[in-house]
């Protein structure tokens, strides 16, 4: 295989942020009532759930895409209820307990969510996004000797399609195994001696993508995740009041 491929994120951060990201979530009782990092198992939460909630995040990053918004733009914003109307303000420069928006977060928030699904599963995160990382670039290496083309983000539709691409076959590989009555694993990164790449390597491929479409349209992606770990970090106990 060639020399491993840097992206703007290490997979060293991306574990110590996946510990740091499950910690708050156990915290706001996302993982149950009193539930610890030690202690969360991804049974607790569907992972149908866990899944489509991250391409929901892909998602609403498609609709900044299609509104228009500068992608690199953050913004903030803030929504008052009352009985008679929904007001929401929004500001171009940071407000203390104001929500940050835009192309940016939600990248943040569909990495967010894959790393802590990781960090919940108990997987070797470091080892996976390596692993990952040394696999595309064999496939693109393995490409250039055939005389095939490299696929170049220069489509953001298309790159979040294919960042999704991989979200689903995690599920399908759950699926697979869930029908043959067979045992998941939310740890493998190989899951036997073929070869054969788990759940884990498919959700590390998913993030390695969306890292490099940041790269590509230089957004400083890194800034943006650790801006919604502290927006998070602030939020109430299961707040929105959504049951997951």
């Amino acid at each position: 295989m060639p020399p491993l491929i840097q992206t703007l994120l290490s997979p060293e951060w991306l574990a110590k942020i996946s510990r740091e990201v499950h910690k708050t979530s156990c915290e706001k009782g996302w993982w149950g009532e009193n539930a610890v990092p030690e202690t969360t198992k991804i049974h607790k939460r569907e992972f149908g759930e866990i899944l489509i909630l991250a391409t929901s995040e892909l998602t609403e990053a498609l609709e900044v895409y299609r509104d228009g918004t500068d992608l690199k733009k953050t913004y903030w914003s803030k929504t008052t209820k009352s009985q008679d109307e929904i007001v929401t303000k929004l500001s171009d420069t940071p407000v203390n307990g104001w929500k940050p928006e835009g192309f940016p977060i939600e990248i943040a928030d569909f990495i967010i969510r894959n790393i802590e699904t990781m960090a919940a599963a108990g997987t070797d995160v470091e080892g996976a996004f390596n692993y990952a990382m040394l696999s595309h670039e064999f496939e693109k290496a393995q490409k250039r000797a055939q005389g095939l083309a490299v696929e170049t983000v220069n489509n953001v539709p298309f790159a979040l399609a294919r960042i999704n691409y991989w979200i689903a076959r995690a599920e399908e590989r759950y699926r697979t195994k869930t029908l043959l009555k067979k045992p998941v694993s939310f740890v493998l990164i190989i899951e036997d001696d073929n070869g054969t790449e788990g759940i884990t390597f498919f959700l590390a491929s998913a993030v390695n993508l969306a890292i490099l479409l940041c790269e590509a349209l230089n957004i400083d992606i890194e800034k943006a995740i650790l801006m919604k770990m502290e927006y998070n970090s602030t939020r109430p106990y299961k707040h929105g009041g959504k049951l997951a």
